[in-house]
């Protein structure tokens, strides 16, 4: 339970940061279709695991979108 935890915490990170600009190592399409495997064999919960990373992208977006209106 725990590692799903932390494994969940760690998609959510990078959906973050790549949605906010920063260069990720893995594609993000990648990461998504990770824990959609890992929803399948009962890894993760699939529900909140949606949910929060739908918000960790539409967070990334917004802090990419605050960042370039701050430049410009």
């Amino acid at each position: 339970m725990e590692l799903a935890f932390a494994g969940l915490l760690t998609i959510i990170g990078l959906i973050l940061v790549k949605e906010a600009g920063l260069p990720v190592p893995v594609p993000g399409d990648l990461i998504v279709i990770g824990a959609g495997v890992a929803a399948s064999r009962g890894d993760l919960d699939p529900i909140p695991s949606l949910v929060l990373i739908v918000l960790a992208s539409i967070a990334g977006g917004v802090v990419q979108y605050a960042l370039v209106r701050s430049i410009a």
